[in-house]
């Protein structure tokens, strides 16, 4: 997927093979080539003699940085990715490509993960909870049925 080093950085697909606009755009066409690969074809591409090694620290890194304009922030479609290599290799992936610890840690402490927890957060907030009709005689909790459920049975097996 990658053709070779240069000073420290990954020379992406040549230009004319993806959309250089747009990161988002790049790792949503990956995800697609992966999600058609069978699990051994990526086990052969990921884990193999000839493994691409550099390919999981890639996805990592996606994910760690910062965009302003979410339309074109590839931290989504990356989060993909990985998850796809996750599904197909399982724990294999573990050890041999990277470390889960800083993998997660990758996740949890990126800017649109954490947006979008709060969005979430936000939207349960908005949520009105039901409150009970104290005069309600028919009302009754979930405890109150554990409760009569509970002696019901005492007594039927008495």
């Amino acid at each position: 997927m990658f053709t070779e080093l240069e000073d420290g950085k990954l020379i992406l697909l040549p230009s004319h093979l993806y959309d250089t606009s747009n990161y988002k755009n790049y790792w949503l066409g990956i995800c697609m080539l992966l999600t058609v690969l069978e699990e051994q074809a990526m086990a052969s591409l990921l884990l193999g003699p000839n493994k691409q090694n550099d390919f999981m620290q890639s996805i990592l890194h996606i994910m760690e940085k910062q965009t302003e304009d979410e339309s074109s922030n590839p931290f989504w479609p990356a989060l993909h990715c990985f998850m796809t290599i996750l599904d197909r290799l399982g724990s294999k992936v573990w050890g041999q490509l990277i470390d889960p610890i800083q993998a997660f840690q990758t996740i949890i402490g990126s800017p649109s993960y954490n947006s979008e927890i709060e969005n979430i957060r936000k939207s349960c907030q908005r949520i009105t909870k039901y409150e009970p009709d104290p005069d309600d005689d028919d009302f009754v909790t979930c405890s109150q049925a554990v409760y009569s459920f509970n002696t019901e049975k005492v007594k039927k097996v008495s």
